[in-house]
C-alpha cells in the first residue's frame, strides 16, 4: 500500500482506520510514519516498522471521560455560586 498524499489538504498528518489488523509470521508492515488505528489486532509474528498501530478508543471509554469532565464542570460552577 502506498499513500502519496501525505499531510492532507490542511497539512495535518493522515490517519488510517481499520476494523481488523492481522500480521502473519514473516510479514512486514512499514507504517512510514502513518498513524494507523485498529479495532482488533492479531500479530502472529509479523514485524512493524516506522511506527506502531494504536487501538481506537471504545465508545464507553469516551463516555466515561465525558461524564468525568461534566462532573468537574458542575463542581466548579457550584463552588463559584457558593462563594
Amino acid at each position: 500500500m502506498h499513500n502519496n498524499h501525505r499531510g492532507g489538504a490542511a497539512g495535518d498528518n493522515e490517519a488510517l482506520y481499520v476494523g481488523a489488523l492481522t500480521l502473519q509470521a514473516g510479514s512486514t508492515l512499514d507504517l512510514n510514519g502513518l498513524h494507523l488505528y485498529y479495532m482488533t489486532f492479531d500479530n502472529y509474528g509479523g514485524t512493524i516498522l516506522n511506527g506502531s498501530p494504536e487501538a481506537i478508543p471504545e465508545p464507553a471509554t469516551m463516555l466515561l471521560v465525558g461524564s468525568g469532565l461534566a462532573g468537574l464542570v458542575g463542581v466548579a460552577r457550584r463552588r463559584r455560586r457558593d462563594a
